[in-house]
């Protein structure tokens, strides 16, 4: 079992926290810088692992390359990285942004950082990995987009342009699809 840091969006935070997101999906950028993705499929075996052919100058079709997802395998660990308040006197206390802040009179002594810098030993929220599997952004089912923590396909579309980029949707990239339970 290995662990691995995800990102995620306060609002998403608090969606796991009330149980309902069980879902994420994340775009698949090319390992190989400057070659688009030509198409993705999966190799058969026990391994969540995926081939990506690129159909670029260097690159064709018959010379797959291999991507592993980034996010982990079926069994491992994500922990979740998220905003927080983090106290500038060295006091371990920490507040997690999505549901507390520090009381106003000791806001002084305490810094709102970026989930980027949640480290490991900071983190509340432990998630293992339950499936991962590739498919396009648009192929999400009703069913799924209340796994991801959204009420309406629409709300989860914006939400998707929001992060992605306003034409994301049209250009509707593979993604890791990634099912999880929390188990903290």
């Amino acid at each position: 079992m290995k662990e691995y840091g995800i990102l995620f969006k306060p609002e998403m935070v608090r969606a796991i926290l009330d149980g309902r997101k069980t879902m994420t999906r994340r775009i698949i950028t090319s390992p190989y810088k400057n070659y688009p993705c030509y198409t993705i499929h999966s190799i058969n075996g026990p391994e969540t692992r995926f081939v990506m052919a690129c159909d670029d100058e260097g690159f064709y079709p018959d010379q797959e390359k291999r991507i592993v997802c980034p996010y982990g395998e079926v069994g491992d660990r994500l922990w979740v990285k998220e905003t927080f308040w983090e106290c500038i006197d060295n006091n371990d206390r920490i507040y997690y942004a999505t549901t507390e802040t520090p009381e106003t009179t000791d806001r002084r002594h305490y810094k709102k950082r970026s989930s980027l810098f949640m480290k490991r030993l900071q983190s509340r929220i432990d998630l293992e990995l339950t499936n991962v599997r590739i498919e396009r952004l648009q192929d999400v089912t009703e069913e799924n987009v209340v796994r991801e923590g959204f009420t309406s396909r629409t709300e989860f579309i914006e939400y998707i342009k929001m992060i992605n980029g306003p034409d994301v949707w049209d250009k509707n990239p593979f993604v890791w699809m990634i099912e999880f339970r929390r188990i903290k």
